[in-house]
């Protein structure tokens, strides 16, 4: 799934793009790390 998921990633990003909804000039990347519950 890993392949199909990098594609559609991919085409999300080409049509927002061409839609001019999205803007690469800049790019952020956060990696922030939290500890999780997941059990409640």
């Amino acid at each position: 799934m890993k392949d199909l998921i990098r594609e559609v990633f991919k085409a999300t990003i080409e049509l927002s793009k061409e839609a001019r909804m999205l803007n690469l000039s800049s790019i952020a990347i956060d990696g922030s790390k939290y500890k999780a519950n997941a059990s409640y």
